[in-house]
């Protein structure tokens, strides 16, 4: 008996979770989302983000420059929001999106600025940013969040007004852009705030997830790949070659908050879930096994997207 149960004892130490702790998300079980939407004749070519609120589930199709606003319930299409051009209801190349307040906030990297839009899809304003939006998130007093790259050339997070005008740094991290791996492993991240306005800021290539309050003081980090990827053998490392560009793969593909602060990050194998202190309580797992996870949570049940689209999921589930 101790024959077995001590290899058992030590895969699931390796492992860093109990079978208990993880999320298993069956197709079987899952609402089909896309098939209800395609059965109502309407039709998403290459989805980029999602983002929730009280009624409507909104994608951004990067593809087509338009943000589609979904009814919950009936997964009938409500309206479009935006299209593809140059014009000023129009979107470039949308990286980004948030809706809070009745608006819909889109980093527009192509314009090089924000774009803001009522939920029914009127223009509210639109401005440039200092360098290309890359993130976005948005308080409650409409404060407006954007990744990017400082005046001194450094990777940061800026605050900006409806306006347009640039309240204030919130963060800046100390690798000067040269195209160094420091630079790249800095600059690659999303974020989301929570309730209390403290900031998740997840750094995609370094597996890295960090906690700030609203002052911009860290409060905890935690390293993803120690708990999620390296079970998988698939640590990603840099390339430099003759030519002196750099390779590199991305592991970590969302990042989402539910109202009580727990933290769901979705990689190339499943998931994670932190709660607000940033202690693993759950790994997300497929069944089949699949790849790209790309959540949101929200009403008790995890939005699961496929890559760009290609198969949209609902699963009830329970956070411990």
């Amino acid at each position: 008996m101790k024959k077995i149960v001590f290899p058992v004892l030590v895969l699931l130490m390796a492992i860093g979770l109990f079978p208990e702790d993880t999320i298993l998300l069956k197709k079987s079980e899952s609402i089909d989302l896309l098939e209800k939407m395609e059965a109502n004749d309407f039709f998403m070519k290459a989805i980029l983000g999602v983002d929730v609120d009280e009624t409507c589930i909104y994608f951004l199709d990067q593809a087509l420059g338009t943000v589609f606003r979904v009814d919950k319930n009936t997964a009938k299409l409500v309206n479009t929001i935006g299209s593809k051009g140059q014009g000023p209801a129009e979107l470039q190349y949308g990286d980004a999106f948030r809706v809070i307040n009745k608006m819909v906030f889109v980093a527009d990297t192509g314009f090089n600025g924000i774009k803001i839009f009522t939920i029914d899809g009127k223009i509210v304003k639109e401005f440039k940013t200092n360098s290309p939006p890359k993130w976005i998130d948005v308080n409650q007093r409409n404060e407006i969040f954007v990744s990017g790259v400082s005046s001194e050339g450094y990777p940061n997070i800026s605050i900006y007004n409806m306006e347009g005008k640039k309240i204030r740094e919130f963060l800046k991290f100390p690798y000067k852009e040269s195209g160094s791996a420091s630079y790249i492993l800095n600059s690659e991240l999303i974020f989301r705030m929570d309730n209390d306005e403290n900031m998740v800021v997840v750094f995609m290539l370094k597996k890295l997830v960090r906690k700030y309050n609203k002052m911009g003081s860290l409060l905890w980090e935690k390293e993803i790949k120690n708990k999620i990827l390296d079970k998988y053998n698939t640590e990603p490392g840099f390339d430099i070659r003759s030519t002196g560009a750099i390779y590199y793969h991305r592991s970590i593909i969302s990042l989402g908050l539910d109202e009580t602060g727990n933290i769901i990050i979705g990689h190339v194998y499943g998931g994670v879930i932190y709660d607000k202190n940033g202690n693993m309580i759950h790994l997300i797992q497929f069944e089949p096994q699949r790849n790209l996870g790309n959540f949101r949570i929200y009403d008790g049940k995890i939005l699961e997207i496929g890559a760009l689209g290609s198969s949209i999921n609902i699963y009830d589930f329970k956070i411990k």
